[in-house]
């Protein structure tokens, strides 16, 4: 039973007399504090049980214990642990890549229905180990605000992936330690087990494919330079666009990234003076410190794109000498609403070095990605062609609606070029 707490509270009040025959005695003074000493004393007893604490350690004994042998024996434990946490998370690669593999390539009938998350209709009881009410009998899919769980591939993929709920249970039976399992499709839905429903107060703004868990598993780490344009035509819209784009792709970074802003007109800017000649850690800070500086850009002037893609990759090209950053894949993201030509000497004097007859043969350290703003654009020729001539991939954004599916489509072509 849980101790109750008395709050004790004495007032001693002590009246100067003006007679000293009346006055309060030392003695009797002293025989109310040692009563209340006592009283305290018995109720701290009573309300720590430090008598049964005493009791209990006076059986304990010090055993000497061999110091590398228990280290071992938490290493082996812990080792135990992990192989039955990764076993698990193989056979729910498996089972995915043998059901993807194996599906049809044709959309399921118009009668098939999943279990969604959103729709608040899964039967469920409490579970003190997820903390939770679920339903240890099934997963369920989650599928982002922005798309269209109807879309051909998200509903094909929803559909091959319940073959997983075989696997998610049995890992469960075979691991009770197991807490929640996932699985993220590039479509943008996610399967859960075990089924849930889903909290959507005031708005359910999530997508799995921006969470660190996804991102560091799907990606492998990278350099990433965004340059903005920031001319004079680059004004209202456009450049509200073009600021939801950088915020889209610094949202799928992670910590493994490095990364930096520089806007361009007919001079470079590097948006956070302190981030100047570098790229940095894509950690919360810095993440932060790159959207708060774009908030208030200004647009005026020519473009000059030739200075910008030379700056960019020189400062890539130092990095990567120099052994700083992700050391693996590096990447301009260029934003702009239209280029004059495409530039293709300067992506023979830095991307393809060794073999500028042949782009697609030489060793080319930098992609390039490149996002079209404005619906009435006419330069797509010329922008595209960057893209594509440097392994990257082209976006058209007429809208700030379609930036978030069309970043995460771009990002996912990162790896698969």
């Amino acid at each position: 039973m849980r101790p109750c707490f008395i709050p004790v509270v004495v007032i001693l009040i002590l009246i100067e007399a003006p007679d000293c025959s009346d006055s309060i005695s030392h003695n009797i003074v002293k025989g109310w504090a040692d009563k209340l000493g006592f009283e305290l004393s018995q109720l701290g007893k009573l309300v720590t049980n430090i008598d049964k604490f005493e009791d209990s350690y006076k059986a304990a004994d010090v055993t000497p214990r061999d110091g590398n042998a228990l280290v071992q024996e938490i290493a082996k434990d812990i080792k135990e642990m992990m192989e039955s946490k990764i076993s698990a998370i193989k056979r729910i690669m498996d089972v995915a890549e043998t059901s993807a593999l194996s599906s049809p390539d044709v959309d399921p009938p118009q009668s098939f229905e999943f279990i969604n998350a959103k729709n608040n209709t899964i039967d469920l009881e409490y579970s003190p180990h997820f903390g939770g009410h679920v339903n240890l009998n099934m997963s369920a899919v989650h599928v982002p605000t922005n798309v269209y769980e109807w879309a051909s591939d998200v509903i094909r993929a929803v559909k091959w992936s319940e073959a997983l709920d075989r696997t998610f249970i049995n890992n469960y039976e075979q691991d009770p330690s197991l807490s929640w399992q996932y699985f993220g499709s590039a479509t943008g839905f996610m399967r859960q087990y075990p089924a849930m429903n889903w909290y959507m107060d005031p708005v359910d703004l999530f997508d799995c494919r921006t969470r660190s868990w996804y991102i560091e598993a799907a990606t492998s780490p990278k350099d990433v330079l965004i340059l903005m344009d920031t001319s004079g035509s680059m004004t209202g819209i456009r450049r509200e666009i073009a600021k939801h784009v950088i915020n889209n792709i610094l949202d799928t970074l992670g910590n493994n990234d490095f990364v930096n802003i520089i806007t361009f007109s007919n001079v470079t800017k590097q948006v956070v003076p302190c981030f100047n000649d570098t790229l940095v850690q894509a950690n919360l800070a810095n993440i932060r410190e790159l959207k708060r500086a774009i908030l208030n850009l200004r647009t005026d002037m020519i473009a000059d794109f030739r200075l910008a893609l030379r700056t960019a990759f020189e400062l890539l090209e130092t990095f990567r000498n120099e052994q700083d950053g992700a050391r693996c894949n590096q990447a301009i993201m260029l934003i702009t609403d239209g280029v004059p030509y495409n530039f293709k000497d300067i992506f023979e004097l830095y991307n393809w070095k060794n073999n500028t007859r042949d782009p697609f043969k030489a060793d080319m350290p930098v992609r390039v990605f490149t996002y079209l703003i404005g619906r009435e654009a006419t330069d797509v020729r010329e922008v595209q062609w960057m893209a594509c001539a440097n392994r990257g991939f082209y976006v058209h954004l007429g809208t700030a609606a379609e930036v978030r599916e069309e970043v995460s489509e771009a990002r996912f072509n990162f790896f698969q070029i």
